[in-house]
Formats: C-alpha cells, structure tokens, sequence
C-alpha cells in the first residue's frame, strides 16, 4: 500500500503489498489501512475521484501480504549505488516489494503443471506467509503492517502442489475399524 491509502493499492480488487526489512520487520515507510467508503476514494478511467464500489465490503485490511522492500538490490541507479557496480544500486519501497510478490507469482506457477487462477496463488501466499510472535495480529490474521505475513514462496508453492504427505491410518470412530480410499483435506483446501 504504501504511504497514505491511495488508488491502487487499498483497492479491495488488488494485491495490496507491504514492505519488509532484511530483519524481518515492515518497514517504516510502508503503510496499511483499515479501508471503509471514508479512508479510500478509488481513481476512474478518467482520473477523477470516483464512489467507494457498491460490491466491496465495508471494511477490510490492506496490505494483503508482505514481501522484501528495503535495502533491495536492483538493476539501474535508482538508489544508493553499489560502488563495486554502478549499474546496480540498493532501493526500496513497496515499488520494490512487488516485484518480489511477482517473482514469487511466476515461480509458482512454473512449479505446477496446472495453470492456477490468480486468486488460488494469492490464497496460497496469504495463507503460508509468515511474520514476528510480536506482529500486531496473529498468524493468518490480517493486520495493517504486514497484512497476513511475509511472502514464503516454498511454502506458498507446497501448499499449491498438494505435496503435503500424510501418513498413518483413518478410523471410523464408532468402531475403530480401518478406512479405505479415504480424502483427506485440510481447513484451506489443500
């Protein structure tokens, strides 16, 4: 989302992406909202001002998930440059943390033999992210810093394989007998 919540980013419609730190932690240039039809004014085509949309809820958190965006390492001069490479410079900004949640789109999906619909790989990247015990809210829980956690791209990528094994018998409860040919699946899906 980025500074104060502006069209794109806070858009029930998008990925709203925070930025992290190398430590771990947002970083203080990179902002989340509690969104309601009082805080967001979305863009139209024409660049004016439009209504808060009919269709999205009345309240909901941005960002949706985190990724690194300070201190990134990037092509071109664009920040502090690398003084062993010119062409290389350290950058930051929720304009470097969406290339990150990009990347992390394509390696996922090149990972699979499925082309997977936008909204299962954001799922899957909301639901593996991860972030500090000292984040404002809990695991799987939506906060205005790091949204639901920072980006974990092999975890993200597993849970959308379905390569998760589990092993070991299914009973029937009543009578303890065995269960064959038995589907397990989990609270998400996978």
């Amino acid at each position: 989302v980025g500074g104060p919540g502006g069209s794109p980013g806070p858009e029930f419609s998008t990925l709203g992406i925070g930025a992290s730190n190398p430590d771990g932690e947002i970083a203080g240039f990179s902002s989340g909202d509690v969104i309601t039809p009082n805080t967001v004014f979305p863009i139209t085509e024409n660049g004016t001002l439009g209504a808060y949309p009919d269709t999205y809820p009345r309240s909901y958190v941005k960002p949706d998930v985190s990724a690194p965006g300070a201190q990134v390492l990037s092509a071109g001069p664009l920040g502090q440059v690398v003084a062993e490479n010119p062409t290389y410079s350290l950058s930051q900004g929720t304009s470097m943390a969406t290339p990150h949640v990009s990347g992390a789109i394509a390696l996922i999906q090149s990972a699979t033999d499925v082309e997977h619909d936008p909204k299962t790989i954001e799922r899957a990247l909301a639901e593996t992210a991860e972030k500090p015990p000292d984040a404002p809210a809990g695991t799987n829980e939506r906060d205005i810093r790091y949204g639901t956690g920072i980006i974990n791209v092999t975890a993200a990528t597993l849970a959308i394989q379905d390569t998760t094994n589990i092993s070991g018998t299914v009973t029937d409860s009543a009578t303890g007998d065995a269960l064959t040919g038995v589907k397990i699946q989990t609270d998400t899906g996978v």
